[in-house]
């Protein structure tokens, strides 16, 4: 192994699936393994509680810019036997600011609604957006309106001030890092549209970013705000959940029609409500590069327009929970390449089992309605309970983190338990 050179030693750890704990033991054996494993140790940091931020926090600032992605979503005051008051006074943004210009590496952040207390600075905020090199944000759960006002002053033209002697061109103009790509403001309900989403995407647009990932999940949005939006042509994943303000015939939909390669799209309204019969016959014929749709909610989804759709091989992932009484089977038959389906109060029991029972295509899990009287197995198919989700899987299958109701936006696949939770627990049609 001492023959072997360092980013291959990486590899390997990498490829072994190591745990930090395992990582951390590697690290002591030579130098040369600290030296290949160090890195890996530090690329991805999830930060899960007071105690270890102050860790990270002492951490000497030459591991500190090896940090990739540095992940807060999961951070908790609860376990850590400090009054409320002092767990929250552990970070702050004069410390936080200070973190992230060390991490000059730093790719990817996420932040979870339990350090929004300390996004209601500024100099919080403009640490942020100073980090150049930052491809990947993701802010999940901020309602706070005085994080709203915070933002949305910061993001005010011509009113931003220098808040810190870190960042020097700040005096005249705010910025947006060079190589964003993938947003996330899921369950930030507080966020304003006139005031935060239009002048951010505005300035996203004028800067010729372009897009990958964009999740605006339950915000306050409507599709005048697509008029603002950076072009669609390489936008990949992008999810409008629980947006009930959107409209069809709008913005919105010419948008859409632009997006040549949307491999996801989440329109769930959750409620018995939704799109025109013309514009869902849109989306489901002229994006043809979709592979994950959420059409749950939309009413005018029915075996009507079902019957007059083509053939689609290329959808495998599909959700039409909550749309009207659907026959599955006519359904299958234009979508033969379904390996997941979600039919949450679309279907009665009997019919579910009936289907279950005489099913012989690619579909491999079947979510439905969590509820008590659900049968164990079914055939080949066994009832997995996940969280507030339900499924029916084939007998080899796993459906636990088959689908994610959460665009996932770091690429590693660690994500921490909160996060996790957002992707593949929480359900609030349940």
């Amino acid at each position: 192994m001492e023959h072997l050179s360092i980013e291959l030693v990486e590899l390997i750890a990498k490829q072994c699936r190591a745990s930090n704990k395992d990582l951390a033991s590697l690290c002591l054996v030579n130098r040369h393994f600290y030296s290949a494993v160090i890195r890996l140790l530090y690329k991805n940091v999830i930060i899960h509680g007071p105690r270890q931020y102050l860790a990270f926090k002492s951490t000497c600032t030459r591991l500190k810019q090896m940090v990739y992605r540095l992940d807060f979503s999961g951070y908790t005051t609860r376990g850590a036997r400090w009054t409320e008051s002092k767990a929250k006074s552990v970070v702050t943004a004069e410390d936080l600011a200070v973190i992230l210009n060390e991490c000059r590496q730093l790719k990817e952040l996420f932040v979870g609604e339990e350090l929004m207390h300390v996004f209601v600075s500024p100099l919080a905020i403009q640490s942020v957006f100073f980090e150049q090199q930052l491809r990947t944000l993701d802010f999940t759960g901020f309602s706070d309106q005085t994080f709203t006002k915070a933002m949305a002053d910061y993001f005010m033209e011509k009113k931003q001030v220098t808040y810190n002697h870190h960042y020097d061109d700040a005096s005249s103009h705010w910025v947006i890092p060079k190589e964003l790509e993938n947003i996330s403001f899921y369950m930030c309900m507080a966020l304003s549209q006139d005031r935060f989403f239009v002048p951010f995407f505005d300035k996203l647009k004028s800067g010729g970013h372009q897009l990958k990932k964009l999740d605006l999940a339950y915000t306050q949005i409507n599709s005048q705000l697509f008029r603002h939006l950076p072009s669609p042509r390489t936008l990949t994943h992008l999810n409008l959940q629980g947006c009930h303000s959107l409209s069809c015939c709008s913005e919105l939909i010419d948008y859409l029609m632009q997006c040549k390669r949307l491999v996801q799209l989440n329109v769930n309204r959750h409620i018995a409500s939704g799109f025109c019969k013309r514009c869902i016959y849109q989306l489901l014929t002229s994006i043809d590069t979709l592979e994950i749709v959420d059409i749950g909610g939309h009413v005018e989804f029915d075996d009507e327009l079902i019957q007059q759709l083509p053939p689609n091989r290329n959808i495998k992932y599909l959700s039409v929970a909550n749309c009207r009484q659907i026959d599955i089977k006519t359904l299958l038959n234009k979508f033969p390449q379904l390996y997941y389906l979600n039919v949450e109060r679309v279907i009665n029991m009997n019919q579910l089992y009936n289907f279950l029972k005489s099913n012989n295509n690619n579909l491999r899990i079947i979510e439905v309605s969590s509820h008590p009287s659900l049968l164990n197995q079914i055939g080949s198919w066994h009832l997995v309970k996940h969280g507030r989700r339900a499924y029916y899987s084939q007998s080899a299958v796993d459906p636990k983190y088959c689908y994610s109701k959460k665009i996932v936006m770091s690429k590693d696949p660690i994500l921490s338990p909160m996060n996790r939770y957002w992707c593949y627990s929480y359900n609030i049609s349940t």
